[in-house]
């Protein structure tokens, strides 16, 4: 999988946030990009998630455009943030049978993630109950139940507890070693094998050596 940004430009309110942006972002690294805050480290992941449309540019997915894969992308794309996604009066179980008929895809490792972030013993407990880190547990246990090629993380760590964020770390690991792609913003940064690290300033992508 790649992900390719071209001349990639959004503005805000007659300022541009992403300006003339290019980068090509592999599978099987994980993509760790730094920035003040206000830099568009957001803006940048909602744009490749296809929240947001370029002004300019664009970016190709597999030699893809935006417009064709925004319009055919097959939920092949999953994007995780910090804020829970979830719905707060039905219960664990019941979220994830709920996305698991929408999506038309078996969670097949629903089950497992649920059990690694200690969720197993809550599936009958209604979501608005839940403190703001199980919230955050549950939604990445959910995000991460379904085969994506892309995963952007925006700072998923976030409201987790030290154990949790080290599950987390463990699973974004194997996903690169799945060979997944991989763009994840956070203040969280781990040194891990085949990472590539960028710095975005002034609306522009730099690698970091």
């Amino acid at each position: 999988m790649k992900i390719e940004l071209k001349n990639l430009s959004f503005s805000y309110q007659n300022k541009f946030i992403i300006k003339k942006a290019s980068n090509t972002f592999n599978s099987g690294n994980i993509h760790f990009i730094n920035g003040k805050n206000g830099s568009g480290k957001t803006t940048l992941l909602k744009l490749i998630a296809t929240f947001l449309n370029p002004d300019f540019g664009d970016i190709l997915y597999n030699d893809i455009t935006f417009k064709n894969f925004k319009k055919n992308k097959k939920n092949n794309l999953s994007y995780i943030t910090h804020l829970p996604m979830l719905y707060p009066e039905l219960s664990l179980k019941e979220n994830f049978n709920f996305f698991n008929k929408i999506y038309s895809s078996k969670l097949e490792k629903a089950k497992d993630l649920r059990k690694n972030f200690n969720l197993m013993q809550f599936n009958d407990m209604q979501v608005k109950k839940f403190s703001r880190g199980m919230k955050q547990k549950a939604s990445i246990a959910l995000s991460l139940s379904f085969n994506y090629g892309i995963y952007l993380f925006d700072e998923p760590f976030s409201g987790l507890d030290i154990e949790s964020q080290e599950i987390l770390n463990n699973h974004i690991i194997e996903l690169s070693k799945q060979n997944k792609l991989i763009i994840m913003i956070s203040h969280h940064v781990n040194k891990i094998e085949n990472s590539i690290y960028y710095s975005l300033e002034n609306g522009k992508i730099e690698i970091n050596n």
